[in-house]
């Protein structure tokens, strides 16, 4: 936990800044919009209390209490069975390299597989394996194209990311799964690939 709170503590102060601002700058705005009618010196600063302390404290709280849960699951699905195994196999695990000040660093694992880089990640219950990989060239085939190479590997999940093309699987379903079978769904992630004339 401390890791979590250390990796994210510049981007959680950012947050408390940014919502105690735009919560102060609205809230003088009403009261200037107002010509100061019906608000008394002890209730313009409760709200600037409000506005500048209380409120942004409870969004960044909540804010980190959610990503600490997201964190905990995340590792405790990485050290599940199926997953340290595979994860054992050349990949390590790190923080997300996204610059954004307002998304939270998330455990990722990263390694190479089938001849692909993979990130793995957890989001919203399901594991996503991507495969980073340029896939501009898709633009110019059909959709029909693209949906017969779908239709083949109709049990591999198949959807665009910005780092390269991503499939997906219910964390729980993937803690049920033997290492073979998890790698026999990924080997057929990349045969749907390599169709897709990607890596």
């Amino acid at each position: 936990m401390k890791e979590y709170i250390h990796q994210n503590a510049t981007k959680l102060k950012w947050t408390f800044m940014m919502t105690s601002a735009a919560l102060t700058i609205g809230f003088l705005i009403w009261i200037f919009c107002s010509g100061l009618e019906g608000f008394t010196a002890p209730g313009i600063v409760f709200g600037l209390l409000l506005t500048m302390i209380i409120l942004p404290a409870l969004v960044t709280s909540s804010e980190a209490l959610y990503g600490m849960i997201e964190y905990k699951r995340t590792e405790s699905f990485f050290e599940s069975r199926t997953m340290r195994e595979w994860l054992g196999q050349g990949f390590t695990k790190e923080w997300d390299s996204r610059d954004s000040r307002w998304y939270l660093s998330k455990r990722i694992a990263v390694g190479r597989f089938d001849q692909f880089e993979m990130i793995c990640e957890v989001e919203d219950g399901r594991l996503r394996v991507i495969a980073k990989a340029d896939y501009g060239h898709l633009d110019s085939w059909t959709d029909q194209d693209i949906k017969s190479v779908q239709q083949a590997f109709g049990h591999v999940r198949f959807e665009y990311d910005g780092q390269g093309i991503a499939t997906s699987l219910k964390v729980s379903a993937v803690r049920e799964m033997t290492l073979s079978a998890f790698e026999a769904y990924l080997r057929e992630f990349g045969k749907m690939l390599r169709q897709l004339k990607i890596g």
